[in-house]
C-alpha cells in the first residue's frame, strides 16, 4: 500500500509538471460497467479454486471530471457480492474450520485519476492511456451463512462473543464502513465520445469481519446458553467436518492483525460531453495535418 501511494504521488508530481501549454479540455464523463469481484480475508481463498469458485460479479455507474489530460475527478456507485468458503482451501486445517459466508458490497467512492502519458480523446492525439486511481469510499455489507437449509444473517448473532458480558472488549461491527479504492487500469478512445476502458481495483478496508472471522471460538456451551442454537451452531462449525457432535473446542478461529478487503475487476463504456464546435473542429485538423488553419 505505501509503494503504491508513493508512486502515484510521483506520478501525479510528474503529470502535473509536464502540462505547460499543452491544450487542456474540461469536461465531463458518464459511463456503466461491470466485471468480477473477489474477496480476500480470513476464509479459504488462499488457491486457486477458491478465488475461481468465490468469484462473483459487479456492476458500476460512475462520472468523471477530466481537469486536464493528466486529472480526472471521479465519483462511482457500484454494487458487487463477495464470498469465501473453507472448502476450496489447500490447507487441511483449514477446511476442518468449516466456516463460509456471502455478502453483498455496496459502494460509493470519489477518486482521482491520473493518466499517463496522458489521455485527449478529443483530438486523437492521445486516443489511449494507462492509469493509476485512488481515493475514498464509503460501503455497506451484510454477511451471511447457509444453516439449516436457510441463509442466515450472522452480524446479530455475534459468534465471536460481541455483546457478551464475559467479552467485554468486543463490540458488533459496524455494516457500514470506510475503504481506500486504488488499481490501475487502461482506457481507449473509440471515438472522440466514446472510451472502453478495463481496470482493477483493491478495497483496503478498515474490518476485519467481512467474513464474520476475526479472532477466536468462544466455547459453544457459552454461545448456546447466551444465544441460542443457530448462533452457537454457526460460530463454531467443526462439528459438521469432523460429523461429530458441538463441543467446546476452543482454539484460534481467524487472524485479527490482517483486514479483509475485496476487488472489483471494471470493464466499462463512457460517454464524453464535449464541445465540438467549429473552433475545436479546426484544431482537429490542425493537430492530424501538422498546420493551422485560419
Amino acid at each position: 500500500m505505501k509503494k503504491f501511494i508513493k508512486v502515484f504521488l510521483l506520478l501525479a508530481i510528474l503529470g502535473l509538471s509536464t502540462q505547460g501549454d499543452k491544450l487542456v479540455a474540461q469536461h465531463f464523463e458518464v459511463g456503466v460497467g461491470g466485471g468480477p469481484s473477489n474477496y480476500f480475508g480470513d476464509l479459504g481463498v488462499n488457491s486457486a479454486s477458491g478465488i475461481i469458485n468465490n468469484m462473483h460479479m459487479n456492476v458500476t455507474g460512475f462520472v468523471k471530471y477530466h481537469l486536464n489530460p493528466t486529472f480526472n475527478l471521479g465519483l462511482s456507485i457500484s454494487h458487487g457480492r463477495i464470498s469465501g468458503d473453507d472448502r476450496f482451501s489447500d490447507n487441511e486445517e483449514i477446511r476442518a474450520r468449516n466456516l463460509s459466508f456471502r455478502s453483498p458490497v455496496t459502494e460509493i467512492a470519489l477518486r482521482m485519476d491520473v493518466n499517463l502519458p496522458g489521455f485527449e480523446p478529443y483530438n486523437f492525439r492521445r486516443p489511449s492511456s494507462p492509469y493509476l486511481f485512488a481515493g475514498i469510499a464509503a460501503f455497506r455489507f451484510n454477511p451471511e451463512a447457509f444453516f439449516e437449509d436457510r441463509w442466515v444473517k450472522l452480524q446479530p448473532l455475534g459468534t465471536e462473543g460481541q455483546g457478551l458480558e464475559a467479552y467485554p472488549d468486543r463490540d458488533f461491527y459496524k455494516l457500514t464502513q470506510i475503504a481506500i479504492p486504488m488499481g490501475a487500469g487502461f482506457k481507449y478512445a473509440l471515438s472522440e465520445f466514446l472510451t472502453l476502458g478495463i481496470e482493477i481495483g483493491f478495497r483496503l478496508t478498515f474490518t476485519d469481519y467481512l467474513d464474520d472471522v476475526s479472532t477466536d471460538y468462544v466455547p459453544y456451551s457459552l454461545m448456546l446458553e447466551q444465544r441460542g442454537e443457530v448462533a452457537a451452531g454457526l460460530s463454531d462449525r467443526r462439528w459438521e467436518y469432523l460429523g461429530q457432535e458441538p463441543m467446546d473446542l476452543g482454539g484460534q478461529r481467524g487472524n485479527p492483525d490482517k483486514n479483509d478487503g475485496y476487488v472489483f475487476t471494471v470493464l466499462s463504456l463512457s460517454y464524453h460531453f464535449l464541445d465540438t464546435g467549429l473552433g475545436q473542429s479546426r484544431n482537429r485538423r490542425s493537430s492530424r495535418s501538422g498546420c493551422y488553419s485560419f
